[in-house]
This record gives structure tokens, sequence and C-alpha cells, in this order.
């Protein structure tokens, strides 16, 4: 009888007659009927009425019907009621109402709806209903909604919810952002989602966040001509990429091909990431390069777009071939350019997607040799094995050896990369003073 009634007739029920509707009979009324009904018609219902609608129903509902919902309504509605809500319903909820959803009905909610959300309206969620998004939630806002959170939701993600985030959404996050995100969360991240970091974000990370990363960026030379090839991590190499001071088992370059490096103290040795080109090397500034090629350009003085021997520091680089791959500069490991047949290091470069032994090759150059003949440069995201990390006053700590450039923040000239100390004559530099081989 119920069902048979029109809409009209429907709506001049007394709210009493419609409180009064067994669960069956509300479950009767056809969507039209449900559609009609009124914000006073809809609050005479009770949750146990409320909970009772089909799906289908649900979907009738209006956007005027939902915004006027009381919390109490939407806390009785099941996951299939929330999963069946149409987009434009769930947009039309306010602040108060989404910050009365509890973590099941928040969870059941998909990624279509959960964008269909304003920034506004996410931005209202409570830290703990952030934690409770699924890893398939997370991957399903928009990068604007992303750019939108504040920097307690961030913070409030857990690493699982990181794991989530697809790398278009870690390019949307401002660096603001960045700097909210624990350590666990960017410890928690693939090759692939650190891969996403901007330059920007990686000069806007702190110590230890650094120190999280799993893995981090230097530029490796194909020495050999068959490509950049590279170790696993767990192979023997530990190194200090991130140059907070803790040397971890990495991923590493193979043993015929090397690292593009600066002694930028003077002492022989490379002792960490702010001596390769990549991510952490510092730049004039005093911020950090984000990747190989940016911290390459700052060498180009005359920016020509290859760094060779017009440019006043060419004479300083350095490739490190790590023969047995432990990560320590041995004795006859570090060679200048020009001594390993290298004329010409080219800033043009591209993106990959190639994974080498579990290392992402990130960013694809090439190099010239004396011969005339072209090879491959690459900034690889090496993998790092990111034990415990270390204690916030250790990263605070100063250098033991401070290396120019990385301190003070200072510029000079073009933006290049700090000179290094005065150190004894080169062989590259001798073959560049007489241009020629020596006898």
């Amino acid at each position: 009888q119920i069902a048979a009634l029109s809409t009209d007739q429907l709506t001049q029920l007394e709210t009493a007659d419609l409180a009064a509707l067994s669960t069956s009979q509300i479950r009767g009324l056809s969507t039209a009927q449900i559609s009609a009904l009124g914000s006073t018609d809809l609050d005479a219902l009770s949750t146990t009425q409320l909970a009772a609608l089909t799906t289908a129903q649900i979907v009738a509902l209006t956007t005027a019907q939902v915004a006027t919902m009381g919390t109490g309504d939407l806390a009785a509605l099941t996951t299939a009621q929330w999963r069946a809500m149409a987009t434009d319903d769930v947009a039309a909820l306010t602040s108060d109402q989404l910050t009365s959803l509890n973590t099941t009905a928040l969870r059941a909610l998909t990624g279509a709806q959960l964008s269909a959300m304003g920034s506004a309206d996410i931005e209202s969620l409570t830290s703990a209903q952030f934690a409770a998004l699924t890893t398939a939630q997370v991957a399903g806002l928009s990068t604007s909604i992303i750019a939108a959170l504040s920097t307690t939701d961030i913070a409030g993600f857990t690493t699982t919810s990181i794991r989530g985030l697809t790398t278009a959404q870690i390019q949307a996050l401002t660096t603001t952002q960045i700097q909210a995100l624990e350590t666990a969360d960017i410890a928690a991240m693939t090759t692939a989602q650190v891969q996403g970091f901007e330059t920007a974000d990686i000069q806007a990370m702190s110590a230890g966040q650094l120190a999280a990363l799993l893995s981090v960026t230097p530029l490796v030379l194909d020495l050999d001509g068959n490509g950049v090839n590279t170790q696993a991590v767990g192979a023997g190499a530990r190194f200090d990429l991130t140059a907070t001071g803790q040397a971890t088992e990495v991923g590493w370059v193979a043993g015929t091909d090397g690292l593009l490096a600066m002694d930028r103290n003077g002492n022989g040795v490379i002792d960490d990431g702010r001596e390769l080109f990549g991510a952490v090397t510092p730049m004039a500034d005093g911020s950090r390069a984000g990747h190989g090629f940016n911290a390459l350009a700052a060498l180009d003085s005359n920016g020509d777009g290859v760094v060779n021997a017009s440019d006043a520091q060419f004479g300083s680089l350095k490739v490190w071939v790590d023969a047995d791959h432990d990560g320590q500069t041995d004795a006859g490991e570090l060679k200048g350019l020009l001594e390993s047949g290298i004329t010409g290091l080219n800033l043009a470069h591209e993106a990959s997607d190639r994974v080498d032994n579990g290392n992402a090759v990130g960013l694809v150059g090439s190099y010239t040799t004396a011969d005339g003949a072209t090879r491959e440069m690459a900034d690889v995201w090496l993998a790092r094995e990111v034990g415990e990390l270390p204690a916030a006053d250790e990263l605070l700590a100063a250098a033991p050896t401070a290396l120019p450039g990385s301190t003070d923040g200072s510029s000079g000239g073009a933006a290049a990369a700090a000179a290094p100390l005065p150190q004894r004559s080169t062989l590259d530099e001798e073959l560049m003073r007489h241009n020629g081989t020596l006898l």
C-alpha cells in the first residue's frame, strides 16, 4: 500500500506516520518516493529505518537530502550504503558531517567519492581519519587535493598510506608538505616513489629525512661501452650516500664502470655523497643539487651545455672506479677525466624507467671520449639498506671536515658548486696545461 502512494501523497504523510513505517515498508518505497522526501521527512526516520534503505534507494537520495542528514543518521549507514552513495552526494557533505564519520564509514568510501570532495572538505578530516584511509583510497586522491593537504594531514598518514601515493601525487606535494613527512614515512617509500621527488623537494629535506631515503642518486659513467651497470644492495658496498655521517649498505656501481666525483676537501678519498654528483651534492648557495645532472650543470661555467676543458673546474673532476666495489677509495681507484680518456660531459638527458639490480636508472645522458665516441652517463637511484636512523643530535652535529660550499650558503660566479681546496697538480691538470699526452 505504501509503495502505491504517489510522491505527492507520500509527502502529505505526517512525520509520525513515516516514523511508524516498518523497515520492510521503508525498503518497499520506490526510488522516486525516496527522492521526493523532504528534509523534515528524512529527519523523522529513525537510524534503524535509514540503515534499512537499499543501495538503489541510497543512490536516489538527492544532494539536498544528504546535506541535511544528521551526524547520527550518517553514522547509521552501512558500508554498502556508503559505497553506493553518488559522488555528488558525497561532495555535498558538510565539514561537520565529514568529521563525524567513523573510520569504518570513511574506509568504505571509494577513491572517486573521496576525490569528489573539495579541498576544504578533505582538510576538515581529522588526523585519525586520515590515518584510517586505505592505500587504495590514498592513491585515488586527486593531485589537487594532495597539494591542498595541511602539514598536519600529511603527518597523519600512516606508513601504509604513504606507500599508496603515486609518483604524480608525490610530485604534487609542496616543499612545505615534504618537510612534514616523517622519517618513517620516507623510509617506507619505494624506489619508484623516491624518484618522484623533485629537485626542490630534495633541497627542502632535513638531514634526518635524507638519511631515511631508500635510494639516492649519483652520476655513473659507462666505461666499458655496454651501458651503465650496477650491483644490488647487499653485495658488499657500504657508503654514506646521503652525507649524514652514516655509511649503509648500498647498491653500487659495477667494477667496470665509474662514479663521477670531486675530491672537494683534497684528502685523496671520496668521503660521502657530497663528493659525488647527485642528490646531496652541495651547490654554491648551500642547497642540495637534487640530481646528478643538476649538480654537474653548476660546473658549466660558459653555459654551452657541456662540461669540458673550457670550464674552470673540469680538471678537478675525477672518475672513481671502485674495482673491489667495497665503497672505499683505494689507491689507484681515483683518476682524472682526461687520464681516463673523457673529454666532455653532456648535460642533456632524458628520463628512463630502467631498473638494474634493484637500482633505478632515472636520468640518462652521455659523455664524449678522446676518440670522439659517446657513452652512457646516468643518474642512478642507488638502493640503500636503511637501518636505524641516526639521532637528531648526530644529524645536526657539524661535519668533522667542512666541504667547501656546503655550509655558508655564499655564492660566487656562475651557479657553480664551490671550488675545491687548492691541492697539488694532478695528471689531468698537466695534460690540460700541455694540451697533449705526457711522455
